[in-house]
């Protein structure tokens, strides 16, 4: 009996950005240009709340889960530091060895985490062998369609980014959310915080919407779901990290602060998507300043939608 063919891709240990800025570009291309052939199966090897990075680019997914991931191991670019080599070694064999009894392994797609020039390097996938397209499962736009559904008011994604041991890690988020709910633009905009558990800092209050209320199921993600959330809104806010970056490649504008303006508005920003970037070195800047920052752009979009009715 002939095996039918398959490429494996994984077990990806990525930075959320990493995985989606270069693994998926990296797998699309092999998908949509390299092989045709509808009937090679890719399976994807990564973490739950991704999958639908590769959505229906992928035909098989396998759940990722490591104890640690986010607390005793942090991502660093490709790799889990301190997650014994051995461990990850480990995971990839046995990936290997279940799928390789079924089907032909004609190609798998995963970083170096050993060596540090490779899991550290930008460029270990060519450009010419990225496609930056992504294709999520309908559902998740089925749910936020439901999670909207009295909406009528533009949306703006707010992006607050928190990291375990992170010296990067924005401290004002409540005070902004605070001084969001008493501004006007709580009037004429629906905001709605994007976000994993526990990588990120949710409004205390309750009262701003928060993606993590939408109840995911086999067939969504919680990439998914912010992947449809970024593609609806007409403002990403966030200091830098992968939900702004993402916001840039879907083509949503973004307010964002922080210490790397080349990386986050021109390396990461490959479709010149409108941005407005505020240099913070520290990631101390004042909520007050965001907030009027935050007001010009908003109240010039004000107008432009206006026009556009």
């Amino acid at each position: 009996m002939v095996k039918e063919k398959a490429i494996l891709v994984g077990p990806i240990v990525s930075e959320m950005f990493w995985e989606f800025f270069r693994v998926v570009p990296r797998v699309v291309h092999s998908k949509i240009k390299e092989y045709r052939d509808p009937d090679i199966k890719y399976i994807v090897f990564t973490r739950l709340d991704r999958f639908d990075m590769y959505g229906k680019i992928a035909d098989i997914f396998v759940p990722l889960n490591i104890e640690g991931d986010g607390t005793k191991y942090i991502s660093e670019c490709y790799r889990l530091m301190n997650l014994p080599y051995e461990h990850y070694q480990g995971l990839v064999k046995s990936f290997y060895d279940q799928y390789s009894k079924k089907y032909n392994i004609i190609e798998h797609i995963i970083p170096d985490v050993r060596d540090k020039k490779n899991y550290l390097n930008k460029n270990y996938y060519s450009s010419n062998m990225m496609r930056y397209q992504y294709f999520p499962r309908e559902k998740n736009k089925e749910l936020v369609d439901e999670y909207l559904k009295n909406n009528t008011k533009p949306i703006v994604t707010i992006a607050p980014r928190y990291r375990y041991k992170m010296k990067r890690n924005w401290p004002y988020w409540q005070d902004f959310y605070d001084l969001l709910l008493k501004s006007k633009l709580i009037n004429d905009f629906n905001f709605i915080i994007c976000g994993k558990i526990p990588d990120y800092v949710a409004d205390s209050n309750l009262k701003i919407h928060d993606i993590n209320d939408i109840k995911i199921d086999n067939e969504s993600s919680l990439i998914g779901l912010t992947m449809e959330v970024l593609k609806r809104s007409v403002l990403t806010i966030g200091s830098q990290s992968a939900i702004p970056n993402i916001s840039l490649i879907l083509g949503t504008e973004v307010l964002e602060w922080g210490d790397q303006r080349k990386y986050h508005t021109m390396t990461y920003n490959i479709f010149k998507t409108k941005v407005t970037y505020l240099d913070d070195s520290t990631f101390s800047i004042k909520p007050e300043v965001v907030i009027s920052k935050l007001n010009e752009i908003l109240n010039k979009k004000k107008g432009e939608i206006r026009n556009a009715e």
